[in-house]
């Protein structure tokens, strides 16, 4: 169904890379007009009759290969190990210094924003003890304790059954209304 195509190396061993000797028939395949190839003595009879042909061009390979001395390359500028080493260090303090700018600002935004969050906080506390300032909750204690002890042992013992507690929460909710009473009789 496919074509077969077949490719061809041919490695040369030239000393002197000046010129490369091609034989006849060689010249002749490549072009395309000899079919059959020759014997190996009939090679080597046309390599001494050979066509002296001028040498490609060494191919480059960019900046794996180090240029000749006295050779300039063209776009090329050489740059010394010291110069690389300063041109990174250069670009590493100015990186540096960028992150540096950029966390500054960032704390000032933070301390601002927790200031005026801070002085919310405070205008919220004089408001509040502003609004409760006849109040003083600091003689008030929790009333009715031993009661509160009842009715959680109560719960407790019927953890099922809690209306088995009625009384007993009737007597704490008669208590907290005393006490209210109490204090507000002593306010008036």
């Amino acid at each position: 169904m496919g074509s077969n195509q077949s490719t061809r190396t041919i490695t040369v061993t030239n000393d002197d890379l000046s010129f490369i000797t091609l034989s006849e028939s060689l010249i002749k395949r490549m072009v395309g007009e000899g079919g059959e190839e020759s014997s190996g003595s009939d090679r080597s009879d046309n390599q001494q009759k050979g066509i002296a042909a001028p040498a490609p061009p060494a191919p480059t390979r960019g900046w794996a290969e180090e240029p000749k001395q006295g050779h300039i390359i063209e776009g090329y500028s050489p740059i010394s190990s010291i110069q690389l080493r300063r041109e990174v260090e250069a670009a590493k303090a100015s990186v540096e210094k960028y992150w540096q700018r950029r966390v500054h600002s960032i704390k000032v935004n933070e301390d601002r924003a927790s200031a005026v969050e801070e002085d919310n906080f405070k205008r919220g506390i004089a408001e509040v003890q502003k609004a409760f300032k006849g109040y003083n909750t600091a003689h008030y204690e929790n009333p009715c304790t031993d009661k509160v002890s009842i009715v959680t042992q109560c719960y407790k013992d019927n953890p099922r059954q809690p209306l088995n507690c009625h009384n007993e929460v009737k007597a704490f909710s008669a208590c907290v209304e005393q006490k209210h009473r109490n204090i507000m009789q002593a306010r008036t």
